[in-house]
């Protein structure tokens, strides 16, 4: 799990242009705006579950866990990976966890590692695909069109074919353990 943010001063990416001719694209010249999404990636399911929030703080992080623990996967056993985020060390993110410690495991990333991060790869292909090199001028234009493309493609494949988890199958091994896959309501 983490979280990501767009703003409506989008990246300039690489796109494609007839030879000899130049793409134009309009500059952004508005108060500046930003979207805060968070997510989590289910590895298993290939599926992402987010949360448009307003900040990047405590509150907006114990609502996205309620949303996660119990409205989406309200029985089934889940890993939580996370990175060092300030506000995840906070008590009132300490206390929501403890109500599900008999389903929940946190494990937390090394610190300066987002690269072992799967959902990083996610946001990497969702700003290429959903924001960079367009113009929005408002962000409820930018809020739906990153939903769009959250629910039309949740992973980008590698150039094998392979699921973008792929390289973190060793990392997680060892949490599989903990939770085998024929534990009741895993495959949820």
């Amino acid at each position: 799990m983490d979280e990501t943010t767009f703003s409506l001063n989008y990246p300039i990416c690489n796109c494609w242009m007839k030879r000899g001719q130049q793409k134009t694209i309009p500059a952004f010249s508005g108060k500046r705006a930003y979207l805060h999404v968070i997510g989590a990636y289910n590895w298993r399911t290939d599926q992402v579950t987010s949360l448009h929030i307003e900040r990047k703080n405590t509150e907006a992080f114990v609502a996205f866990l309620e949303e996660l623990l119990v409205k989406t996967y309200s029985t089934q056993p889940v890993i939580l990976v996370m990175d060092n985020a300030s506000y995840y060390y906070s008590a009132a993110v300490r206390a929501m966890l403890s109500l599900f410690i008999h389903r929940v495991r946190v494990f937390w990333l090394p610190l300066y590692c987002p690269e072992v991060n799967m959902i990083e790869r996610f946001w990497r292909y969702l700003k290429q695909r959903a924001w960079a090199n367009k113009l929005f001028t408002t962000i409820a234009d930018l809020c739906q069109t990153s939903s769009a493309s959250c629910f039309n493609k949740t992973t980008r494949p590698s150039k094998n074919g392979s699921r973008s988890t792929s390289n973190f199958d060793n990392v997680l091994e060892p949490l599989a353990e903990t939770y085998p896959t024929d534990a009741v309501g895993w495959d949820g």
